[in-house]
């Protein structure tokens, strides 16, 4: 299984690799069809936080910086999965590329990503390499097939990047 996200589609794709793990996802019969006599059960998603990494600061909007913390409830099914794409065995794999944004009244994708890494215990690493699009790789973490990519840019064009080279980042999934 392969899991690769920008700030944009993290949810959508670990919420389908993740649905299976889910003790929260209720099971809806399927539609019986006229050629079987039975039906098999099919795990539904819903909807809910996974269309990117969200989080919110406690107290609401108190910036780390100024004694707010994470809270953490948005992020556990990334924590999860991502826990195991980092062991080898799972074959799962997951990609999580971010920029520099830094919006100020909910938790910005590089301090998502800082959590996940820190609960995680993966360090990040500095790198300076162009990456797809002419953007600029500025770290990197990885433990087995788990892997974060920070690059630079706080607009939102640097933003919208990630979307654009989606195609690169999935032929890069570790």
């Amino acid at each position: 299984m392969k899991i690769f996200t920008t700030s944009f589609v993290a949810g959508l794709m670990a919420a389908a690799a993740f649905a299976q793990n889910q003790d929260s996802v209720k099971i809806s019969p399927q539609n019986p069809s006229p050629m079987v006599e039975y039906t098999r059960a099919h795990e539904r998603i819903r909807p809910r936080d996974y269309d990117g990494l969200h989080a919110s600061y406690m107290p609401e909007r108190k910036v780390l910086a100024e004694g707010g913390v994470i809270d953490s409830t948005g992020l556990v099914a990334f924590i999860r999965f991502a826990y195991e794409a980092a062991q080898p065995e799972s074959g799962k794999k997951f990609l999580i590329t971010h920029s520099e944004i830094f919006p100020g009244t909910f938790v910005s994708t590089t301090e998502a990503s800082d959590f996940i890494l820190k609960t995680l215990g993966i360090k990040r690493d500095a790198v300076l390499k162009w990456g797809p699009l002419g953007m600029q790789q500025l770290s990197v973490a990885r433990r087995g097939r788990f892997e974060v990519q920070g690059f630079a840019g706080n607009t939102a064009p640097d933003h919208v990047d990630h979307l654009h080279a989606l195609g690169e980042f999935l032929r890069q999934l570790p």
